[in-house]
């Protein structure tokens, strides 16, 4: 289909660039030959059917390109929109931050405890040593009489 297109181009180059905005023709009538014959091999042509043609071809094959839109490279960010993988993808955001939660939950509840169990540790010592205090108060008292 490129070669029947082409042709036509080659009888009539001036339909292609009419097509084109004046920037657009102007690009492609600074450009060289041989970066014409580079973006021509990169838009998908033949090589052969690329070192056939003269400048004139090469910009008429060009400027069709360019006017189809087909100038650009394709662009590997832009995806289809998947309705599908968006809601795997969201499920396990989701799961993956309850995951985190329970964990949060998990460690602030070992910390409470862990605490809970230091305080009460700390306020049997103390209860000792004051006991132990008394117990020696007691004694000191009794050896006074």
């Amino acid at each position: 289909m490129r070669s029947a297109v082409l042709g036509d181009s080659r009888f009539f180059p001036h339909i292609s660039m009419e097509k084109l905005d004046a920037s657009q023709k102007e690009a492609i009538k600074k450009m060289s030959s041989l970066r014409l014959s580079v973006k021509l091999l990169e838009a998908g042509l033949d090589e052969a059917q690329i070192q056939a043609m003269d400048r004139g071809q090469m910009m008429a094959a060009w400027a069709e390109i360019v006017a189809a839109g087909k100038d650009k490279p394709p662009t590997a960010g832009v995806i289809g929109y998947d309705p599908d993988l968006e809601r795997e993808r969201l499920q396990f955001e989701i799961r993956r931050y309850e995951d985190q939660k329970a964990k949060e939950e998990k460690d602030a509840e070992e910390r409470r405890a862990r605490e809970e169990k230091e305080t009460e540790e700390r306020r049997l010592k103390e209860d000792r040593a004051a006991e132990e205090q008394k117990k020696l108060m007691n004694l000191k008292c009794e050896n006074w009489k």
